[in-house]
């Protein structure tokens, strides 16, 4: 699902924005991916999602910037995966 929230991030930008009705489809969607971004077999997919989301819809989000230093805030809370770092290579 993580995916297809990225895979169709430009798709949110054709649809209305407007709160009237409750939170946009865009908005349900962040928060799905944002609260997926804290299990550590999501992050990494949660996190390309988030960062196409964001990217196809800049406009729509810029209202919401208070909300995404709030998420920058509880980024302590994110699992971090360390990847081993390869050694360098011995000159015989």
């Amino acid at each position: 699902m993580l995916t297809t929230a990225g895979s169709y991030a430009s798709w949110f930008t054709t649809q209305p924005q407007s709160a009237t009705n409750g939170p946009s489809p865009l908005m349900n969607s962040i928060q799905y991916v944002v609260e997926a971004l804290s299990e550590p077999s999501l992050c990494l997919p949660a996190a390309n999602a988030l960062k196409g989301l964001c990217d196809a819809n800049r406009m729509a989000l810029a209202p919401h910037l208070h909300a995404f230093g709030a998420l920058h805030a509880s980024l302590a809370n994110i699992p971090v995966r360390v990847w081993p770092i390869p050694s360098p290579p011995v000159d015989s």
